[in-house]
């Protein structure tokens, strides 16, 4: 059986319960260190060399660029965010470690968030918020509520996000 490592800085958002981890544990034997912070880079290299995929996530240690030299049975890092900068170097890609990230999979999901956050500040819906939790409704206390109606909206990059944004 393949085995799968994660080692976080404290803060890691890897789901290490639930059903993606229940179904990870069917495929691989997954050993999970939520807080590596106090561990050495070459502790960490040593770690990840027994293991066959480093699977890496927002609040994860990096990678230790000493693996691209000597990877031990490591031949794939899987990186569960779009950016990798953090965690995985061009050396790790270069050395042939297989490298991949989630690639377009959220992009739909965060262009609908962009369009939310788009209303949110144009129909002021924080003065609204903040007028339910006080005083309750009261028109005067909102100030601006513009639409979009008439404006021209800029979308700044027109990759995955943008243009499903645009659409």
């Amino acid at each position: 059986m393949l085995k799968l490592i994660h080692i976080g800085n404290g803060r890691s958002r890897f789901p290490a319960e639930g059903p993606f981890f229940q179904r990870l544990q069917e495929l691989v034997e997954v050993t999970v260190i939520l807080d590596g912070r106090d561990m050495p880079d070459a502790e960490r290299a040593r770690m990840i060399r027994q293991h066959d995929i480093a699977l890496t996530i927002w609040g994860s240690m990096p990678i230790p660029e000493e693996l691209a030299a000597d990877p031990g049975k490591l031949r794939y890092i899987i990186n569960m965010s779009g950016e990798m900068r953090h965690w995985v170097s061009l050396a790790h890609i270069e050395a042939g470690i297989a490298v991949t990230n989630w690639g377009d999979t959220p992009a739909q999901g965060v262009a609908e968030g962009a369009m939310a956050l788009l209303f949110a500040v144009m129909k002021n819906i924080r003065s609204y918020v903040e007028m339910a939790r006080g005083d309750g409704w009261g028109i005067a206390n909102v100030g601006t509520n513009a639409g979009l109606s008439g404006c021209d909206v800029g979308i700044y990059g027109m990759g995955v996000i943008g243009r499903g944004l645009s659409r």
